[in-house]
């Protein structure tokens, strides 16, 4: 829930940047990492060991470390001694300055942070190293791809960390190369403890704001690593769903035992750190998925070869080289009833929250085995991946339970049409097509070791132990049938308003029924080309499900594997596959769900409101149907921003008002309706939406086209000029069609 000292409920739009969504405020802004601070409380913990011993900094030989020690001592001592006169100089530059305003001490900070660069050294000397630490300024800006970063809506800051701790191997500077980074404070204090529990340094702020860009960008990341220098001293800080976990403060040179006799003044440990960073430790070991490998071009193109049964439509979209290439992950057997998948192409979408979700949705395709080698086998999939509180219904439940609504719906109408004869047989089903349904789903299991199956939660990252009362958050994943576009990816306005109506007949339906969404957002409905409908309505992990559909929670086990009979053929046991266990717990109900919820660029204004003032209200339909609405807008400014000539869509050039021209699209909503003071329902939104339909079939002159093929998505019905020009043949097809 957001900071409601830091909203304005006047100022509240669907597109108030915030820490759940993307955020465009500028990349080093403090307003932007201050707001992760409410999210943050009572979610860091200091000084804990844990931390180094999973970086298994202890587990290189004494002798090597000494060796590298006294190396580090004997090149670094003229850096070492100029770091210590930085740290030593910024005071003395602050209180020169005087009483000076925060901006110019912030400025002489800055200029200081900027000196500690060169003295600083990471044991860079590249012999036997997997990754390097590098500056920020000699590497681009750490975006992603451009042939992905339409996944992460509605857009991304730029911004860099002082170092990047980057894979040798990399290809180009983005962050999917990136597996952790280094953050230089000039004050030592930027480390120290806060003096109360309602605080957090700046510094923290800023780095959990880096981590959560991290996790986004580099596929299937689940936790990053970050080195967090201040002044002489440092920590080691890490940070994944739950929170921030920070190692004991140390220094990075052996002579401060004077000054400090509480703090660790074995620079050793900086050198086991950075050797552990740059040469040891594996990506696994520095946050990737576990049960998630990279596939090389190589494996993939294998996956490609004879034995493979996939449509030549699926085929055509999986490319090999050239820039429409994109890395693809296999994804391991996550639950029991689960196959292997393999991701094709980029995210589809990236959720950027910090504590949230963190909802990751990618086409896959299935992988079998064949003559003992992997195939892609079937059509595409979607797959989309979230961390859930177990105290919760998992999305998969509510999925199960509109399996069964869907189930109960089909046979009725079998019934019906058995009874009518010829009569029915063409009458439109009464589960409507726009709600997505799921192939399977579970909690996240994988083999930590050969005899270990192990689910993926943020304790077991961490190595505690799961409290029953209070779990932490588990990794989960669902197979969906149907496969979508982003909403904007519309070619006509036709198309996008079919769309919306079969969505909002779907939330009609399953509100009928009793789910509500409440999480309506860009990334959770979908355009369905070729589809039983022309968009659907997918994301159910944070709706409300009536008790009388489901009360009580199922849990999921690990049962691991287990000795089998000894097998004749090979004289040694074979071992079962790890599986799930699922059991119902009738001993205790499931929690109701938290009443504010969404996603905040899109949440209803009541909702926004209610959250500034800090009281809760009920999430009710009328919420989820403001947030069509504003998906809707955003769906239309995005498609047009983004095409060329924007402003000559926009705006009016050749007129005589110079206000913003009316989309073309016919709401006829009259002033003296009065609809805003009253809660938006669904045969309202529905006959608006069939009211445009129906105008723009009767009138295709005034339907906006597009050209789908157009990366810059541009507007075939805007004039164009030079280049921009279609052939002759296609300005005619365009007008006629």
């Amino acid at each position: 829930m957001a900071d409601p000292t830091i909203l304005d409920a006047n100022k509240l739009t669907p597109h108030y940047a915030s820490v759940g969504g993307a955020n465009t405020l500028a990349a080093n802004s403090s307003a932007q990492h201050e707001l992760l601070k409410p999210e943050l409380l009572g979610h860091v913990k200091y000084d804990d060991p844990s931390v180094f011993r999973r970086l298994q900094i202890y587990d290189e030989a004494d002798a090597d470390i000494d060796h590298c020690h006294e190396e580090y001592q004997k090149q670094q001592g003229q850096h070492l001694h100029r770091l210590r006169q930085i740290s030593g100089d910024i005071s003395k530059a602050v209180n020169k300055e005087g009483d000076i305003q925060d901006d110019s001490k912030k400025k002489v900070e800055r200029e200081h942070e900027k000196m500690m660069y060169n003295p600083l050294n990471f044991g860079n000397d590249n012999v036997g190293a997997l990754r390097e630490f590098k500056f920020a300024v000699n590497t681009a800006v750490l975006l992603p791809p451009s042939r992905c970063a339409e996944a992460y809506t509605p857009g991304v800051a730029e911004f860099r960390p002082d170092f990047n701790l980057l894979d040798k191997t990399a290809d180009g500077p983005f962050w999917d190369s990136c597996a952790g980074f280094a953050e230089i404070k000039v004050k030592e204090e930027e480390n120290s403890l806060p003096r109360t529990e309602s605080s957090i340094k700046a510094a923290i702020l800023q780095c959990a704001d880096y981590a959560r860009y991290h996790m986004a960008f580099r596929p299937f990341w689940i936790f990053s690593v970050t080195l967090l220098i201040t002044g002489t001293v440092f920590r080691v800080m890490i940070v994944d769903r739950d929170g921030v976990v920070l190692s004991p403060l140390h220094s990075i040179y052996d002579d401060n035992k004077s000054r400090d006799p509480g703090r660790q003044p074995d620079a050793k440990t900086f050198v086991r750190v950075v050797r552990a960073l740059t040469r040891r430790l594996t990506d696994y070991q520095l946050g990737q998925d576990p049960s998630v490998t990279p596939v090389t071009r190589d494996e993939l193109s294998g996956y490609l070869q004879e034995g493979s049964s996939i449509p030549a439509s699926v085929e055509s979209v999986i490319h090999l080289e050239g820039g429409d290439y994109y890395p693809s992950y296999r994804i391991s057997r996550f639950g029991k009833d689960s196959g292997t998948w393999c991701t094709v192409g980029p995210p589809i979408w990236v959720s950027l929250s910090l504590l949230g979700r963190g909802t990751e949705v990618w086409r896959v395709v299935e992988l079998c085995q064949s003559g003992g080698k992997w195939v892609l086998t079937g059509d595409i999939h979607i797959l989309k991946s979230a961390w859930r509180n177990p105290l919760k219904l998992a999305e998969t439940d509510v999925y199960n339970v509109i399996a069964g609504l869907k189930r109960e719906a089909d046979d009725a109408d079998e019934r019906t049409k058995s009874a009518s004869g010829a009569a029915d047989q063409d009458k439109k089903p009464t589960f409507p097509a726009g709600i997505a349904t799921h192939r399977y789903g579970s909690d996240v299991f994988y083999y930590k070791d050969p005899q270990t199956w192990s689910k993926i939660t943020t304790a077991n990252l961490r190595g505690d132990a799961d409290d029953p009362n209070c779990p932490s958050k588990a990794l989960h994943r669902i197979i969906l049938p149907m496969v979508g576009q982003p909403l904007w990816k519309y070619t006509d306005e036709l198309q996008l308003l079919n769309a919306f109506y079969a969505i909002v007949e779907a939330h009609q339906y399953l509100c009928e029924k009793g789910i509500l969404h409440r999480d309506i957002s860009a990334g959770n409905m979908l355009l369905w080309p070729g589809g039983a409908a022309a968009g659907f309505l997918y994301d159910f992990d944070m709706a409300d499900v009536v008790r009388s559909l489901i009360d009580h929670l199922t849990t999921q086990e690990a049962v691991g594997p287990v000795k089998r009979v000894v097998d004749s053929r090979f004289g040694k046991a074979v071992m079962t596959e790890g599986s799930v266990r699922s059991r119902v717990d009738y001993t205790t109900s499931r929690q109701q769900g938290v009443p504010v919820t969404g996603t905040l660029q899109f949440m209803a204004l009541g909702l926004l409101r209610a959250v500034h003032a800090g009281t809760q209200v009920p999430h009710v339909s009328a919420h989820d149907l403001e947030s069509i609405a504003y998906v809707l807008g955003y769906t239309v400014l995005r498609r047009l921003v983004t095409a060329k000539k924007a402003g000559k869509i926009l705006y009016s050039s050749g007129r005589q008002s110079r206000r913003p021209v009316h989309f073309q699209v016919p709401f006829q909503v009259h002033e003296d309706d009065q609809h805003d003071e009253e809660p938006i329902t669904h045969a309202f939104f529905l006959n608006l939406l069939k009211q445009a339909i129906n105008t723009l079939q009767q009138n295709p002159w005034m339907v906006k086209k597009f050209n789908p093929e157009v990366d810059t998505l541009r507007p075939l019905s805007t004039p164009q000029s030079g280049s921009d020009k279609p052939s002759k043949k296609r300005a005619r097809v365009n007008k006629t069609g």
